[in-house]
């Protein structure tokens, strides 16, 4: 059995996409004969993009990948790094044939090129649905002329959920929607997880800091609202508590600007960096930081970011609201929770923190979620439509 896999991003790009497509070929290369996996050279983020060979071949595996235009994460710009993505995939699907199409897909174009390929290749389709992307522009495209592209874009989703055979959502927030989209495919949650990587690495400290240093790592976007929250309360703690922001992203000016405008020198800015470097940060941190925008769309997220910090056993911030905060309350009661761009409920979670240090203990958390073993369910998922072949 043949099986052609669609990520827009994938290993040594950084982030759970690329984590996420490649434990899930890794999973599929042990149960089929052949995987061949489609994608781009790393450009998550302008200022990270390590040299990788356009075409790699190892036993039951081989992998592909197109160069992207630069792009700095703009609408304009993603929208023509997709379109030579999908282009790319068409060109290389050409008089091919594969069993099953599985199509990992945050931006919904990914699992729109899968729905071309599968119809021409006559396979079976599974999609892997990582963001409900119609949702979340209705909330960000508020102005013209980008709110006239909201129709379109719910046409696209409704089009593409309908031609797939099964759908896997990363959040059980997003099932409610997913099946008032496409009622008749079967739809199963299978979330990010845990790297073993996490699990191999010693984050303790043999020294506190003077100052304690809270660290958040990851994209710096709307989604995120890093802008509205950290130059407040990083106001309110100078002198009493450092900031670390690894990342970027398309609202990291707006950050930078804020940080200006209140002269905070308690407030650190690094571009993203590797993953060895960034568990050096990890290591250094007292408290871990996550935050979503207060945007009804996100209520349904679940982020990946949750599993990253679970694994490392030291206290988290996560001002989140919506499913989010019902998983991290079920999974980890441990976290201090607020509400999405409550300055005023982050004060006083930080401040619970910082006065109540704790012993911390996720064992059941890392057996519940390991990435492997996720990974694996999805894979068998992903083969049980061969089934289904004629």
């Amino acid at each position: 059995m043949r099986i052609l896999v669609l990520s827009f991003y994938y290993p040594p790009d950084i982030g759970p996409g690329p984590l996420r497509a490649e434990s899930v070929a890794e999973g599929l290369v042990e149960i089929t004969d052949q995987v061949d996996v489609i994608s781009t050279h790393p450009n998550r983020y302008d200022s990270y993009r390590p040299t990788v060979a356009s075409y790699e071949k190892s036993p039951g595996l081989s992998i592909r990948r197109v160069h992207l235009p630069i792009h700095h994460g703009g609408m304009l710009d993603q929208s023509r790094a997709f379109y030579t993505y999908v282009r790319f995939v068409r060109r290389v699907t050409l008089n091919q044939k594969w069993d099953i199409v599985y199509a990992t897909s945050s931006r919904l174009m990914t699992a729109l090129a899968g729905v071309f390929v599968a119809e021409k290749c006559k396979s079976r389709l599974y999609i892997d649905i990582r963001d409900l992307f119609s949702d979340t522009m209705t909330d960000i495209f508020t102005t013209y002329p980008l709110k006239l592209a909201i129709p379109l874009i719910r046409w696209a989703e409704q089009f593409t959920f309908r031609k797939a055979d099964k759908i896997n959502v990363v959040s059980e927030g997003f099932v409610p929607f997913v099946k008032k989209i496409a009622p008749s495919v079967p739809v199963v949650v299978n979330t990010n997880g845990i790297d073993e990587v996490f699990l191999n690495y010693d984050f303790s400290k043999n020294y506190e800091n003077e100052v304690p240093l809270v660290v958040y790592a990851g994209n710096i976007g709307v989604g995120q609202g890093l802008h509205l929250i950290i130059p407040k309360i990083a106001s309110l703690f100078r002198g009493k508590v450092r900031f670390r922001i690894v990342g970027s992203g398309a609202q990291e000016e707006l950050l930078h600007n804020a940080i200006k405008v209140e002269k905070l020198d308690n407030v650190q800015v690094i571009t993203p960096v590797s993953r060895k470097t960034l568990f050096d940060h990890y290591r250094e941190a007292d408290v871990l930081f996550l935050h979503l925008n207060n945007h009804k769309s996100f209520h349904k997220v679940l982020p990946s970011k949750i599993f990253e910090y679970g694994a490392i056993e030291k206290p988290i911030l996560a001002g989140v609201c919506g499913y989010a905060a019902e998983f991290i309350k079920t999974h980890l009661s441990d976290v201090e929770i607020f509400d999405s761009c409550d300055w005023r409920g982050m004060e006083k979670a930080l401040q619970n923190i910082l006065c109540a240090p704790r012993k911390i203990s996720r064992s059941k958390f890392i057996a519940d979620f390991r990435r492997k073993y996720i990974s694996e369910t999805l894979a068998r998922d992903i083969i049980s439509l061969s089934k289904k072949l004629p």
